[in-house]
């Protein structure tokens, strides 16, 4: 059986992985970010240096975990990326009864970006993917149980934005072992792709954000946990 590690994450060219201070590895915790630099401005407010509480992004330090689909089923399944809002990841992940966003290829407006130039987002079309699995065959996604889950904004945190402020926006998180998630595959046993055919039991085609969105497909939902061990989402009959 074939394999696949991220290969239907790679959704959107830019990653926005946006942080206080830098990436993943250094966003700053709410207690350290420096109030006196104009690049921390959004994350204070007035003179007393508060940061706004739950908009900073945790530091992701998670152990990695394998999210393996499998077709259980005797003809080809395909599996459409899931969509929400501006974002397309393989499969969609729901924390706490809300979606959360985990792959590392989709977009995501991130409360730093949000906060700091709200008027320069927004959503366009753009690349996409369906996987393509055979009877028995499996493809796996590695993550490591770091999400971006939406927060509200209070009025005076996003007082010193230069357009409409946002009411929400998307702040990261690192799960902790043992947290339990639902996750929700799109599921095809028919191709309205102009290539539905990709070489192997398991594999990738790649496509248009269009494309995806107007595919049917039935939503299979799935129990698993974040423990570093492999959780298997088996597509049955």
């Amino acid at each position: 059986m074939n394999e696949g590690v991220n290969g239907g994450g790679r959704l959107r060219a830019a990653w926005l992985l946006l942080c206080v201070g830098g990436g993943l590895g250094g966003c700053q915790s709410s207690s350290s970010v420096d109030c006196s630099k104009p690049e921390n401005k959004p994350w204070c407010e007035g003179e007393t240096g508060q940061v706004c509480e739950g908009t900073v992004s945790e530091v992701g330090d998670g152990e990695a975990m394998q999210i393996r689909v499998r077709n259980d089923r005797s003809v080809p399944v395909y599996i459409p990326s899931s969509h929400d809002v501006c974002t397309w990841e393989p499969l969609a992940l729901l924390w706490e009864g809300a979606r959360v966003y985990w792959s590392a290829g989709a977009w995501v407006p991130t409360c730093d970006q949000l906060l700091s130039q709200s008027c320069s987002w927004g959503c366009s079309d753009g690349p996409s993917s369906v996987v393509r699995l055979e009877p028995g065959a499996s493809y796996a996604f590695t993550w490591e149980g770091y999400v971006y889950a939406e927060v509200e904004i209070d009025a005076a945190c996003a007082a010193e934005n230069d357009c409409a402020a946002p009411t929400s926006c998307h702040a990261g998180r690192q799960l902790e072992s043992g947290s339990a998630l639902q996750a929700q595959v799109r599921v095809s046993e028919s191709c309205d792709l102009e290539t539905c055919e990709c070489g192997s039991e398991a594999c990738v085609i790649q496509t248009s954000s269009l494309v995806v969105e107007g595919l049917a497909s039935e939503t299979l939902s799935f129990d698993i946990v974040y423990d570093g061990t492999e959780q298997l989402l088996a597509i049955g009959e």
